[in-house]
């Protein structure tokens, strides 16, 4: 059958793309607004957010107050080994992981396990297992490996630990997939 002259047929609606609306509207009032209105308050002096000027006094703030900004360093001084580090397990962990075998399972969901801990939980075990008076330190000292108390809390080396072991179970998941 064929459209009578001068009339334009269309394609019909195609239901699957109303499921989109709904998540699209999610994503812009939960993630995409908040983050564009904090984004406008950044350049705004006023305590309140009033929209009302534009100015660079808080970056200026942020990157002349001298225990402001070396947060920055601090930060890429973390998050950069830390991502070296959980990709560099993951990768092959998650190669080998591509052939099925029996374990398979099991294994995956025993490198997935830190995500259902929660970053509260790790960072008790954290300081549990790695404390001076640890798990880790009394096994090291009953063994003569390392006389005196050993600690990774509270310092760069723990928080590093931490973020690995928080990490690691994204990172795997996104390169086995």
């Amino acid at each position: 059958m064929h459209a009578p002259a001068g009339t334009v047929s269309r394609a019909p609606l195609d239901r699957a793309l109303l499921l989109i609306v709904p998540a699209a509207a999610f994503m812009l009032i939960l993630f995409v607004y908040p983050f564009l209105y904090g984004l406008a308050c950044s350049f705004n002096s006023s305590k309140d957010c009033r929209l009302e000027s534009f100015t660079l006094a808080s970056y200026t703030h942020f990157f002349t107050t001298d225990n402001l900004w070396p947060t920055i360093w601090t930060t890429l001084r973390l998050a950069l080994p830390a991502t070296l580090i959980n990709v560099g397990l993951a990768l092959p962990i998650a190669y080998k992981m591509r052939v099925r075998t029996r374990y398979q399972r099991w294994v995956t969901t025993v490198l997935v396990v830190p995500i259902t801990l929660g970053t509260v939980l790790i960072a008790e075990g954290a300081l549990t297992y790695f404390g001076p008076k640890g798990w880790l330190s009394q096994t090291l000292q009953l063994l003569h490996i390392y006389e005196g108390p050993i600690r990774l809390t509270h310092n760069y080396w723990g928080v590093l630990i931490s973020l690995v072991i928080s990490g690691f179970p994204f990172a795997f998941l996104l390169i086995l997939s």
